[in-house]
């Protein structure tokens, strides 16, 4: 059957003119002829002259391949098809992979573009920012044969994944801000509101103007306005009742050196004008200083605070029809009780010689009871530290885990923190969330920076930015200068691409430390680096999933034996069930780990595991020191731990050589090789004097079992053997042959191979194939 195919338009040109790395990578794949299933057809640069405007700007690779079809499709995927594949010079998001046959079918997972034709294959349900860790060209094209071959036999599109769409009475309390007393705040500016407590208890917020409506709930518009006064430092525990009256408490004003009648006749006369302030309840709030004895320094202050309550029994009337508001005595009624003027026909009249000698005898006093704002400082006390922390920190995904530590370490006042995170809140994050109903639909970070700004006083606790932290495009600038003015840096993201950004592509001299659960929730993990970084938080990740290798309790932390629920359409769209009693379980462990961390030096690597039947179990590792070595544009990454099991294991078999295979990790992405472990010889190997031979006995299943353990994180990356005594690490004829034998298995892999000799006297050399 012929088959019509699609023209991108743009400008032919050959391979080796191809300028961007991956669009080289998978052009040179296909004529070296490493898949056997698949060929280059041709290499296009599409500029203003490509037919289709959202492909401007790309370099574009047509290849045909060899599609696995059943006998009876269910799709009309045909034997051999044409794709191209287009790639962009940001290198931000996925290379478009284009089917290039005009009736190409409409089946599912096909990506929802500007264009309809040529459909976008929609290969991969993973970020391009972690695909890009792993991807090679082989594997790419490997990926779009299993896409075809599923799509024809109808096995691609998850039983479970909805279809898709055609078309896409107690004393009232007083709160004052927590600096109320410093000599920076004029009280008299201090907005002071009433939240309605819904069972008939009173509360009232004072707050400066600024700072009005924040994190209260439900005020009423009722007016007060506050008036401080100080009096001279006095003998604690003077003091034998309560003042009932306003003459009652002018009296005992009168003894700390204060006439409280006259401050508040000059008061309310600046006042008089003012209908909103005549309208409001007074609150006076005194300060009295306290000595141990007399003529000694003073050690501390006494907050009062009190209201003006009339009723119609004493002469004294109330301005609202409200019942609950009749109790308060506003300006206008207590000037009339002081004598200041009168009201008559409803108009207020000057009185131009007031009688000093009234002091409010008829004005009853409601007691308040003063408390503070949590500031920075309370809240660390309130959680037992000895000092609060106050480094700069920016924390990175606020997801569920992260949220929650946050949070618990807001509460403990602890650090100035950035917090960055991308997404909005979808309803099925309120399973897990730090946040609350109300939010849904917001950014995850606006909200919990609220929260935070909320609960603790003074300046800003906490600056939200919504951004994708490895692509910020206009918040580039904030995110910048946040890291660099940075002391740690959190990740919480759980994702391995932001861990391995942090570590290798920001600027800062700021500490990292990742925090994450296992994929069940059952277990977290923590790696933070040294104050010095010389074991970046790259290798700390490594070093963890070595730990998780021997460590027999450890084999199953990062098996995925959990549900996922689909909570919308997309093949994206899937959340692991985990317990939310989990989560804050976790969020608690990590929020005492990490304040611990930070007291120290060191580096840490450490894991809890936690049971059914709530026990928590720590695992931990002391981090070793680590090295590297570039080669051919690579980077080599071992530590101290691989050479000295490398010198052991040689040790044990001198005088004969010996070796194995090395395990470790391989990074396309930052072109890094890491090196963590090392399998010793197989049963059946050739150990001899001058030469070994690798054999491969139960070896596959070794490394399996690693790759299981790890999530397939670490597996196979080269070979190593001995020399003997005396010998140098120069590599030897049989070396040289082993080296051309990796090299052609890397060619077909599209990944590097590395070869370790270990010599005496602590030799070792490097060599990459």
């Amino acid at each position: 059957m012929n088959s019509v195919y699609l023209s991108l338009g743009g400008k032919e040109i050959n391979a080796d003119e191809l300028r961007l790395p991956r669009a080289k990578e998978l052009a040179q794949a296909l004529i070296s002829g490493v898949s056997y299933w698949a060929r280059l057809v041709g290499c296009q640069r599409l500029e203003a002259d490509a037919l289709i405007p959202a492909l401007q700007g790309t370099e574009t690779v047509v290849l045909e391949v060899d599609v696995e079809v059943p006998q009876k499709r269910l799709h009309d995927i045909r034997r051999v098809e044409r794709l191209a594949v287009a790639f962009w010079e940001a290198d931000s998001s996925y290379p478009e992979t284009l089917a290039l046959r005009a009736d190409f079918p409409v089946v599912p997972h096909i990506n929802q573009r500007t264009f309809e034709i040529p459909r976008s294959l929609c290969l991969y349900d993973i970020p391009y920012d972690e695909l890009k860790l792993r991807w090679t060209a082989p594997a790419l094209i490997e990926d779009i044969r299993t896409w075809l071959a599923k799509t024809a036999e109808g096995t691609l599109h998850a039983a479970d994944q909805q279809l898709e769409p055609f078309f896409l009475a107690t004393v009232p309390r007083i709160i004052f801000p927590s600096d109320f007393l410093s000599p920076e705040i004029n009280p008299e500016q201090l907005s002071i509101s009433r939240v309605d407590t819904g069972n008939q208890q009173l509360c009232l917020i004072a707050e400066r103007s600024s700072n009005e409506n924040k994190g209260s709930i439900k005020k009423s518009a009722q007016q007060f306005v506050a008036m401080t006064v100080v009096g001279s430092p006095q003998i604690h525990g003077v003091i034998q009742r309560h003042p009932r009256t306003l003459s009652e408490l002018h009296e005992f004003m009168k003894h700390a050196g204060v006439d409280l009648c006259g401050v508040l006749r000059v008061r309310l006369r600046q006042w008089q004008e003012d209908r909103t302030l005549r309208n409001a309840t007074l609150v006076v709030v005194v300060s009295l200083p306290k000595q141990r004895e007399e003529g000694g320094p003073v050690e501390s202050s006494d907050l009062w605070a009190f209201f003006c309550v009339g009723n119609e029994a004493d002469g004294v009337g109330p301005t609202s029809e409200n019942s609950q508001e009749a109790r308060f005595l506003n300006v206008t009624a207590l000037g009339e009780q002081l004598d200041l003027w009168q009201i008559t026909g409803g108009q207020l009249a000057t009185i131009l010689a007031p009688d000093h000698n009234q002091h409010g005898e008829n004005v009853k006093l409601a007691m308040l009871n003063p408390t503070f704002t949590l500031s920075r400082e309370a809240a660390a006390r309130f959680n037992g530290l000895r000092s609060r922390y106050g480094r700069k920190i920016v924390a990175i995904g606020m997801g569920a885990v992260g949220s929650q530590v946050f949070l618990n370490l807001i509460r403990a006042g602890y650090g100035e923190w950035t917090i960055i995170d991308k997404d909005i809140t979808l309803p099925h994050n309120l399973a897990r969330h730090g946040l609350y109903g109300g939010v849904t639909g917001n950014s995850k970070v606006d909200p919990l920076a609220y929260i935070a700004n909320s609960t603790i006083d003074g300046a800003p606790i906490a600056t939200p930015i919504v951004a994708d932290i490895q692509h910020p495009r206009e918040a580039d600038d904030d995110i910048k200068r946040s890291l660099e003015e940075a002391n740690e840096i959190l990740d919480f993201s759980a994702s391995i691409a932001v861990a391995r950004h942090l570590s290798h592509a920001v600027s800062s001299s700021a500490r990292r430390a990742s925090f994450f659960l296992n994929p069940s929730g059952t277990d977290s993990v923590m790696l933070v680096e040294d104050v010095a970084r010389q074991v970046p938080l790259s290798n700390l990740e490594m070093q963890y999933y070595r730990l998780l290798v021997h460590e027999p309790d450890l084999h199953s932390h990062l098996h995925r034996a959990v549900e996922e629920v689909r909570y919308a359409k997309s093949c994206r769209d899937v959340s692991n069930t985990m317990g939310q009693d989990h989560v804050a379980l976790h969020a608690a462990i990590g929020s005492r780990g990490l304040r611990q961390a930070f007291e120290s030096d060191g580096a840490v690597i450490r894991v809890w595991r936690s049971t059914d039947d709530g026990a928590v179990y720590p695992y931990s590792v002391n981090p070793s020191p680590v090295f590297s070595v570039k080669k051919s544009g690579w980077t080599i990454c071992a530590d101290q731990v691989l050479l000295e099991r490398a010198r052991a294991l040689r040790s044990a078999k001198l005088p004969k050589e010996t070796g194995g295979i090395l395990i470790g990790a391989i990074d396309m992405q930052y072109r890094i090789i890491y090196v963590m472990d090392m399998l010793s010889a197989p049963l059946d190997s050739t150990e001899e004097l001058t030469g070994f031979v690798r054999g491969s006995h139960r070896l596959s299943e070794a490394l399996l079992s690693i790759e299981q353990i790890t999530a397939k994180e670490l597996t196979y990356v080269g070979e190593w053997h001995s020399h003997p005594t005396g010998a140098s690490v120069r590599p030897s004829k049989l070396d040289r042959k082993l080296l051309k034998w990796l090299s052609d298995q890397s060619t077909r892999s599209g990944l590097p191979a590395t070869m370790l000799i270990v010599g005496g006297r602590k030799q070792y050399a490097w060599y990459l194939a």
